[in-house]
């Protein structure tokens, strides 16, 4: 299968979008149907511009997680969205709290992996 380029990618979704409402629209309502705004959507089209990550992120959720792969990106991992998304409810001890755990497991792997192979662990910054 041939790979499209994200402008061709983009208004073929325009147009299966038509038609799975069963009538025309218009550049604007895909774009309101998008949350994007219509001169965006347009330089999209058009070539003039690449989505930024929060837009691309738009896309995924309205036409699907193919857009990372036309545009040559990597899938985002949901379980880091889920921290990210989830950071500022944490109070700045459980911040903390999390921040440790993740570099004592950081520091375990590097140490097994390092007794495995034989080389010596990576040491921190």
């Amino acid at each position: 299968m041939e790979t499209l380029e994200f402008p061709a990618w983009l208004e073929q979704k325009y147009i299966e979008w038509q038609s799975a409402r069963g009538k025309r629209a218009t550049l604007a309502q895909f774009a309101d149907h998008l949350g994007l705004s219509a001169p965006l959507l347009s330089h999209y089209l058009n070539g003039i511009r690449k989505p930024t990550r929060e837009n691309t992120r738009k896309l995924a959720q309205r036409l699907g997680p193919e857009v990372y792969d036309i545009l040559g990106l990597q899938h985002p991992d949901p379980k880091l969205r889920f921290i990210t998304r989830n950071w500022s409810q944490l109070t700045a001890e459980q911040q903390q709290q999390l921040l440790a755990a993740a570099e004592k497991l950081l520091k375990a792997g590097n140490e097994e992996s390092a007794s495995r192979t034989g080389r010596p662990k990576k040491t921190d910054r």
